[in-house]
């Protein structure tokens, strides 16, 4: 058996620091960020740490209000056989362009929506919405395929 350990740390600053529970808060994110690098490992929290919890914060608020505001959409890109040069089916991907007119990459928004719970969400309105756009090809074989793997869905259909 192996033991290891991912510490966070975080210090308490007169100028900065407002209770015990946000120094608390603090460790717990440095804890999680040492995780994230890879587990075994210390982390310190400091102030671009800080931005960047609340950064996280921010956009998984903005990606509930995404899926409540419809911000949220599938492009659909061919998958072209080189030999043949024919179209043989299409690739689901999902997009969000939020209200300002800002594209978030899905880079940025797929982790946040996994760890949150929100990809089961995100996946049936994939399936939903590639099911309209599915269609056959002369062979009969749908033409439709979305490569989204996550713990609730995960669809490839050629």
């Amino acid at each position: 058996m192996f033991i290891s350990a991912s510490i966070g740390v975080a210090t308490y600053r007169k100028d900065a620091t407002k209770s015990a529970a946000e120094l608390l808060s603090n460790a717990d994110s440095a804890m999680y960020w040492a995780k994230d690098a890879g587990r075994n490992c210390v982390a310190v929290f400091d102030e671009a740490m800080e931005q960047r919890v609340k950064d996280r914060l921010a956009k998984e608020t903005a990606l509930y209000r995404a899926l409540e505001r419809k911000e949220l959409r599938l492009v659909h890109q061919p998958i072209i056989d080189i030999g043949l040069g024919d179209v043989t089916g299409f690739e689901a991907l999902m997009r969000w362009d939020m209200q300002d007119g800002t594209s978030v990459p899905p880079i940025e928004f797929i982790s946040i929506a996994e760890e949150t719970g929100l990809l089961c969400r995100l996946s049936m309105g994939i399936a939903r919405s590639s099911h309209s756009f599915a269609r056959l090809d002369q062979r009969g074989n749908l033409l439709t395929r979305s490569n989204h793997v996550g713990e609730c869905f995960c669809a490839t259909i050629t």
